[in-house]
């Protein structure tokens, strides 16, 4: 079992977080970050007994954490991704990283457990 952490917990990581701790044998959520701890982030992390954490640093540094899921905005994920390798946890986002070229590179190049994945969208 992959014990994983969520960076963001605004709508979308909440949302990320209730629908793998339901449904899935191959990783649960153990913690979280986020920059702003609502009322709803509080009863998330209480109802998925997540342990919160005040920043990603902290995640980094658990030795329980084994990867580290971002839920953050994409500007945001060429520093984490390089720091969360440097720590020698694997990383999965939801988009390719699309502010710069080099950026993307330098977020790809930091580790082979960089993994990268787009939902899937239906209409109707």
């Amino acid at each position: 079992m992959i014990k994983a952490a969520i960076v963001g917990m605004g709508w979308w990581g909440r949302t990320v977080v209730e629908s793998v701790q339901s449904g899935s044998d191959v990783i649960r959520f153990v913690a979280g970050a986020t920059r702003t701890v609502s009322p709803e982030v509080t009863a998330c992390a209480d109802a998925q007994k997540l342990t919160l954490a005040p920043d990603l640093d902290a995640l980094l540094a658990n030795k329980d954490v084994d990867a580290i899921v971002l839920a953050t905005p994409h500007s945001q994920h060429t520093a984490q991704v390089i720091a969360a390798a440097q720590a020698g946890k694997h990383v999965l986002r939801e988009a390719v990283e699309r502010s710069t070229r080099c950026s993307a590179r330098a977020s790809a190049g930091s580790s082979p457990s960089t993994a990268t994945t787009r939902p899937r969208c239906s209409s109707g």
